[in-house]
């Protein structure tokens, strides 16, 4: 039927679809990790700050300074971790209702053919 431009060109635009959404949650994905290291900075810095202005006690101060920093540090790696994974989910989870869905569609009614297809 020489129909191979048109399928072409639907496989094009399909791909183009996929490729956009794709960029999209791996652009998001990036960006929501660097805004994560920039609160984590910011709250480290306050930390570290506040053991040097408020001294609890000095044979201790900066055994437990180092201490919450080194906790800081694990916690929002495991934090991060942890959003993504849900976000992750979240997505994988969307794919699966849609599947179900579709499932649950009614079945369409079966085609009638009044005359028979000639041979070519």
């Amino acid at each position: 039927m020489n129909a191979q431009k048109m399928l072409l060109q639907k496989v094009e635009e399909y791909q183009d679809t996929h490729t956009s959404a794709w960029y999209l949650y791996f652009s998001i994905s990036h960006s929501f990790g660097f805004t994560l290291d920039v609160f984590v900075v910011v709250f480290m810095a306050f930390i570290t700050f506040n053991f040097l202005l408020i001294p609890v006690d000095d044979a201790n101060s900066s055994s437990s300074a180092g201490l919450a920093i080194t906790q800081i540090m694990s916690m929002t790696a495991l934090l991060n971790w942890a959003v993504r994974q849900t976000a992750e989910v979240e997505n994988i989870m969307t794919s699966v209702e849609r599947s179900i869905e579709y499932t649950r569609l009614e079945q369409e009614p079966q085609p009638v053919i009044s005359d028979p297809v000639p041979k070519v």
